[in-house]
């Protein structure tokens, strides 16, 4: 199996796996975001198709899940009344979510410098560098969601969100 095959069935495994996570979820602002993930992972999918088959590669547009991702927060804030509530009761879920992306961001630094050596390949280096980039900005938004279900008062007293903002 080549690493482009194995990269389009981790991205096939984590649509799959966003899809039932938002499924699941009771929460509205939750399951956007997986919703959201889901989408991406679709998106990434085709594209490591095309490149399979050597056809015109898709454009990969810069993702703006982080800067979303503050609204989403700022509602899941508002329907906490008091401490100590359970802000997301998916802490398994996000824990395999987030594996999930580590994997595919290992991946994708593999096909990377798998392609490093011919030069013809730039254009599909160029598009697993944004993939592995928004596989990267999965991490954090999940590590955030994580943060947020420990410490959803803590994590919400900073009215700057500098969670999200250094990244």
């Amino acid at each position: 199996m080549d690493i482009l095959e194995k990269a389009g069935e981790i991205e096939t495994k984590g649509e799959q796996l966003y899809r039932d996570m938002a499924e699941k979820s009771p929460v509205t602002e939750i399951k956007s975001i997986f919703g959201f993930l889901a989408g991406e992972e679709k998106r990434h999918y085709e594209a490591l198709q095309a490149m399979r088959k050597h056809t015109m590669l898709p454009a990969i547009e810069k993702s703006s899940i982080l800067s979303d991702s503050k609204a989403v927060f700022k509602n899941l804030s508002e329907q906490f009344t008091a401490p100590g509530t359970i802000a997301i009761d998916r802490e398994f879920a996000l824990n395999t979510a987030l594996e999930f992306e580590n994997k595919s961001v290992s991946i994708y630094d593999k096909a990377i410098a798998e392609l490093m050596m011919a030069p013809e390949n730039e254009g599909s280096r160029r598009v697993l560098k944004q993939i592995a980039e928004q596989e990267k900005d999965h991490v954090l938004l999940i590590k955030s969601l994580m943060d947020f279900q420990r410490h959803p008062y803590e994590w919400l007293e900073n009215a700057e969100w500098n969670h999200l903002d250094e990244y």
